[in-house]
């Protein structure tokens, strides 16, 4: 049972990331966030690195370094106040994001 809830806690906060980087950064980005890395970090495995998210950028358009540096920004702060609305019991801090541009 832990498991399904474990899921429906990564399909609300990899839609609620994909709402705030389509406002914050235009429409032209879309993102998802690795749900077996998601659902490995919360497990407890200890040959997983904690802490670290695997995001998959999707850009229509090529874009700059620097605009990359934004969007990792701009990803870790909002993956981790969603965890922290969406799950707080469960709570562990995302301290790097591992962004795969596709």
């Amino acid at each position: 049972m832990a498991n399904l809830q474990l899921y429906y806690t990564y399909k609300l906060v990899n839609r609620l990331l994909t709402r705030a980087t389509k406002q914050e950064l235009g429409s032209g980005i879309s993102i998802r966030l690795n749900p077996m890395k998601f659902i490995l970090n919360r497990t407890h495995y200890s040959y997983w690195i904690e802490g670290v998210e695997q995001v998959s950028v999707l850009v229509k358009h090529p874009v700059p370094l620097n605009k990359l540096k934004i969007i990792e920004v701009s990803l870790l702060s909002n993956i981790n106040m969603i965890l922290k609305c969406v799950d707080l019991d469960n709570y562990k801090e995302v301290k790097k994001i591992d962004v795969v541009v596709n």
